[in-house]
């Protein structure tokens, strides 16, 4: 299963993940993220092929968020999450219906109005 960032255009770039995404991809995944924000304006998060999703990587995810925020940059999921993931964000206690302090933008990945969460 692969990882990888794809670069869309000059200010834009897509994160595709497949498989399970668990602790053992958790470098390989963190890597992603920081490549896809130092290079892009705008990250989009593809995940119609991934299998499992851990904890590590909702955390990763918060994290990236973090910082896309404080960059004025976007980090997003795109058109539609499996199920999966929204289970998983869900199971972990990350759905919520607002985002955190931090959520200067109103973009929080885990708000109930988020796409990824319905």
């Amino acid at each position: 299963m692969d990882l990888q960032v794809i670069q869309t255009s000059k200010k834009e770039s897509d994160i595709v993940l497949e498989g399970n995404i668990d602790l053992s991809r958790t470098d390989e995944f963190r890597s992603l993220l920081v490549k896809a924000l130092i290079n892009s304006d705008k990250v989009t998060l593809r995940t119609d092929r991934v299998t499992g999703f851990g904890v590590p990587a909702l955390q990763l995810l918060c994290s990236a968020h973090r910082t896309a925020v404080r960059l004025n940059k976007v980090l997003t999921f795109g058109v539609d999450s499996p199920a999966i993931v929204r289970q998983a964000a869900h199971d972990a206690g990350f759905s919520r219906p607002h985002g955190c302090r931090f959520d200067t933008q109103g973009s929080c990945l885990w708000c109930y109005e988020h796409e990824a969460i319905k």
